[in-house]
């Protein structure tokens, strides 16, 4: 089986949005999409729920933007997540 590998980086400047949202260009993606690119709690990430992500970016976490400048989002039956860093 082959699998295509992603190089993930994390940028502290937000990227230009459109209408998909306030935090960007997103992609969706599952919860273990991290975790297979090689993004683990090393990194200080964690998933948020999207109503919860200003106050969580308000104690200084920040959006997790890939080398694409979409952040990644997991769409929920209720509310999507979204992937939030702390900074090193």
């Amino acid at each position: 089986m082959d699998y295509v590998t992603q190089r993930w980086e994390f940028l502290p400047e937000k990227p230009p949005s459109d209408a998909s949202g306030d935090y960007g260009l997103s992609k969706c993606v599952d919860f273990q999409c991290p975790q297979r690119q090689g993004i683990t709690d090393r990194f200080a990430i964690r998933w948020f729920r999207e109503d919860a992500v200003p106050t969580f970016l308000g104690q200084g976490w920040h959006v997790f933007y890939d080398r694409d400048g979409r952040y990644m989002r997991v769409s929920g039956p209720d509310i999507d997540q979204i992937l939030l860093r702390q900074r090193p």
